[in-house]
């Protein structure tokens, strides 16, 4: 361009005084949204490449004398756009935008075009409401919409947004959409483009999906001393991007922390949403500001990834490997990679370079130190080096990124890295075996003229078997992220990770956060923007990865960048920061576990079970718990012993193979008295017992219960022709096997004849009568359970109803069904002998089959075939 001078005339026109004639450019400078016309004077159609928003040049023919007319200058005035907050379920498909749009001349006096924007790092307007991701929870509409001139006020131009359905139990989430006005003005030859005010969309998705969490217990033998561990499970039915917290406490059944059965256990348990934290770390003292390099690997070999830290400039080379497991505690390994002196920071990495089973550490000088690698044994990270080499020319001091993963797919983890600022963006892969052999790849990741330095990743982005290299751009560039084939080179992803205009420079990391199989990818901002974490799907089609999830790890104010890695979401503060490491959970686990020890004795005794009862922390939408509470029964491996005697509470009574006879006698309210032919005469305090167990044996036994007895009765006769005489309080009597004859008395009785030709008699109480076989006669763990629901002080249809799923919406109390008599899960057999039931002066329910048994039932009773017939009564 010549140069020249210009003068004002006295009609103010502007003279410029050229040299010679010929074609120049004048370039005009408007204030912002100031629009520039031109008359057409001897002007040009074309317009330089270079003109922009607020410069816009123009080819002007020149010769001596030629005036080029007015220049007239004024603001153009945008339309405004308006448009009604929408509240939409997840499961709409999509929702519709009704932009308004209005100028005010009354109309358009020019096109507008609509475009939609997703800004870089959206901010709820309310604290309770998510974000939704584009990919993820809707799609972005990129076609865009003209306004043409002429349109009048109050035009409603409809844009659809589609909205993506999942299972995931989640917040209100907002659309982080803004739409903005392009106002495109062209005055030949100049084209002037106003860019109108961003205007954000009140779109919140309400989400349409809901999650039940469901507990259930087991039965676990106790053993001879030590304590044993019985396991309580809590299952959620849906993924959950929020938390689910649950505060659980143990209850005391026949089972008691009093009489040393089990230890308590009171806590809380809980389903991490999608970016939770779950651990917050000072890698190193408080004070230090250079920043924390992370990486992520199981060192210790506990099963949880530990976190490896490197040092940023002005903390020497100082590496620490912080326990997964118990990140507070000490250190699993702490030492220095390079000369304690050097002050330029150390960048870390894992991999199983050796193939042993245990990651080992990688590390990366940084600026000012040399290209020069290392790499620890994970087994020994003190010991010998495995490798020790220069990635780059020695001369080089910009420093080197580094990664690990087997990328030519030999087994063993091989060595990625990238060069660090003041050289071409290059990256090499060496052999993890031999390191001093030539690089598997040498390639530049990004145009020769860009010195900014490369961060380096590796993950199996196309689930190939074959790990490939990720790279993202450091400081000076759009923060731009490709991803390189393992095996052929060839770029197979390749995209922005924030807005292009951000030059801060993106770190990267890789993990499978989806466990969908394909490694995703894992970006980090850095210097210059909001610390903000963004993963991409590794299984996208084509180069451009879909989000699918983002979060602020640090405080939003904070603009010193963050490093990332994967395992969990691992990621560190950048210069300024602080030597703060925090830890995301990515994915909601399906199921947890809650342990209580119990313990171990030599004692014969019934099985003893107890309880957890669950409640939500905190109510939240969508999640329910529809059962409260879990059951642990704690099953006794001691071998039997005949004799009598009191243990935690119950009295058992334990007979021989041969034929018993017994009489349980409750003489007044103090006493009770046994007498047996096995163990003689004895006298127990009443105030002792809280329940009756008696286990006769094989032999063809007699048993008597005199009296009314305040506490539950069971009776298990065993093999043999037995007669069992009940009391006047509520008793469980089990025939077993043999022709056995049983008068329940004159409580409310449960009364099981067993295999073999049993005559069954109600006596005066509300009894449920059963011929055949149940599950609960012949396995003591049932039984257990049966006994945890049995209640004889509730009316018949109560305690029918808890042993069963008659009427109900699950199957008992604590999820078993004790009266099923077909179908699957039964658990009331026909025992194929004759049977006969009499059901006594109250009201009973007998269930026998016809063609073999005979049941007399006094006015009230209920008799059927099977309990099917008795549900459809």
């Amino acid at each position: 361009m010549v140069a020249f001078t210009n003068t004002t005339g006295p009609n103010g026109d502007y003279l410029f005084g050229l040299p010679v004639p010929g074609d120049y450019f004048i370039e005009f400078l408007p204030l912002p949204d100031l629009a520039v016309t031109f008359p057409g004077v001897g002007l040009d159609s074309t317009i330089d490449s270079d003109a922009d928003l607020f410069g816009q040049t123009g080819l002007i023919n020149v010769g001596p004398g030629l005036v080029i007319g007015d220049i007239d200058a004024g603001f153009i005035v945008p339309p405004t756009l308006s448009f009604p907050p929408l509240r939409i379920p997840e499961n709409i498909g999509e929702a519709m935008i009704e932009v308004t749009v209005n100028h005010p001349t009354g109309a358009l006096p020019f096109d507008v075009t609509l475009e939609l924007l997703t800004p870089a790092v959206p901010i709820p307007p309310l604290p309770q409401l998510g974000v939704a991701l584009p990919g993820a929870d809707f799609g972005i509409v990129d076609v865009p919409h003209l306004v043409p001139a002429g349109t009048p006020n109050g035009t409603v131009i409809p844009i659809l947004i589609p909205i993506i359905d999942d299972p995931l139990v989640e917040q209100q989430e907002f659309v982080p959409i803004e739409i903005v006005a392009l106002s495109l003005r062209s005055v030949d030859p100049i084209m002037v483009v106003y860019e109108g005010t961003r205007t954000p969309v009140d779109i919140v998705i309400t989400d349409d999906d809901s999650a039940d969490v469901t507990f259930s217990g087991e039965a676990k033998a106790e053993g001879d001393s030590g304590n044993t561990l019985l396991n309580f499970e809590a299952v959620i039915s849906n993924p959950s991007d929020i938390p689910v917290v649950i505060d659980f406490m143990t209850v005391d059944g026949t089972a008691t922390t009093g009489d040393n059965d089990y230890v308590s256990n009171n806590g809380q348990l809980a389903f991490n949403g999608s970016g939770s934290q779950s651990h917050d770390i000072l890698a190193y003292d408080p004070g230090f500001s250079g920043g924390v390099r992370v990486a992520a690997g199981d060192i210790n070999g506990d099963g949880t990834p530990d976190i490896i830290t490197g040092a940023g400039p002005g903390g020497g080379p100082h590496v620490r490997v912080l326990d997964g497991a118990n990140s507070t505690g000490p250190a699993v390994v702490d030492f220095f990679a390079y000369d304690q002196s050097f002050q330029g920071g150390v960048f870390v990495a894992t991999g199983d370079i050796n193939n042993d089973g245990t990651p080992d550490i990688i590390t990366g000088a940084g600026a000012g130190g040399g290209p020069h690698v290392k790499v620890f044994d994970g087994s020994n990270p003190l010991g010998p080096l495995l490798a020790n080499f220069f990635a780059f020319d020695a001369g080089f001091t910009g420093g080197v990124r580094v990664a690990s993963g087997d990328v030519n797919n030999d087994g063993h983890d091989d060595i990625i890295v990238g060069s660090g600022p003041g050289a071409e963006p290059q990256v090499r892969v060496f052999d993890g075996q031999d390191t001093d052999a030539p690089p598997l790849k040498s390639f530049f990741a990004f145009d020769l003229g860009f010195t900014g330095g490369v961060f380096v990743a590796a993950g199996d982005v196309n689930n190939d078997g074959s790990d490939d290299v990720i790279v993202g751009a450091g400081h000076g560039s759009g923060p731009k992220v490709r991803v390189f084939d393992g095996n052929s080179g060839d770029t197979v992803r390749n995209f922005f990770a924030y807005d292009p205009g951000f030059t801060g420079g993106v770190r990267v990391g890789s993990a499978d956060v989806n466990d969908d199989g394909f490694d995703d990818i894992i970006i980090g901002a850095g210097p210059g923007g909001p610390p903000q974490v963004r993963i991409f799907d590794g299984s996208s089609g084509g180069s451009y990865a879909a989000q699918v999830d983002s979060f602020i790890p640090y405080e939003s104010t904070f603009t010193g960048g963050i490093f990332v890695a994967g395992g969990s979401i691992v990621v560190g503060a950048d210069a300024g920061g602080g030597p703060q490491v925090r830890v995301f959970d990515r994915t909601s686990p399906e199921k947890q576990t809650i342990t209580v020890d119990i313990v171990g004795d030599t004692v014969s005794e019934l099985n003893e079970t107890f309880s957890v009862d669950f409640t939500l922390h905190a109510s939240l939408q969508n999640v329910n718990t529809p059962e409260t509470s879990a059951t642990g029964t704690i099953v006794n491996d001691d071998s039997v012993v005949p004799g009598v005697r009191i243990e935690d509470g119950v009295l058992t009574i334990v007979g021989t193979s041969s034929a018993d006879n017994v009489i349980l006698h409750r003489r007044n309210t103090s006493k009770y008295r046994v007498r047996t032919t096995f163990a003689g005469t004895q006298n127990f305090d009443a105030g002792e017992i809280t329940s009756i167990h008696v286990q006769l044996g094989d032999g063809n036994d007699r048993f008597n219960a005199l009296g009314t007895f305040a506490v539950p009765l069971i009776v298990d006769a065993g093999d043999g022709h037995d007669r069992l005489v009940g009391s006047r309080g509520g008793d469980l009597l089990l025939g077993g096997p043999g022709n056995d004859f049983i008068w329940a008395g004159s409580g409310n009785n449960i009364v099981i004849g067993g295999t073999g030709r049993d005559f069954l008699f109600g006596g005066s109480g509300q009894d449920i009568l059963i011929g055949g076989n149940t599950l609960f006669d012949v396995n003591p763990t049932v039984l257990g359970g049966l006994l945890a629901e049995w209640n004889s002080d509730a009316d018949l249809d109560v305690r029918v109803r808890n042993l069963s799923n008659f009427n109900a919406s699950g199957s008992g109390i604590n999820g078993t069904n004790y009266l099923k008599a077909t179908g699957s899960g039964q658990s009331v057999f026909d025992d194929d002998d004759r049977d006969l039931l009499f059901g006594g002066r109250s009201m009973d329910w007998l269930f026998f089959a016809t063609g073999q048994d005979i049941g007399f039932g006094t006015i009230g009773d209920l008799l059927a075939d099977d309990l099917d017939d008795f549900f459809r009564t």
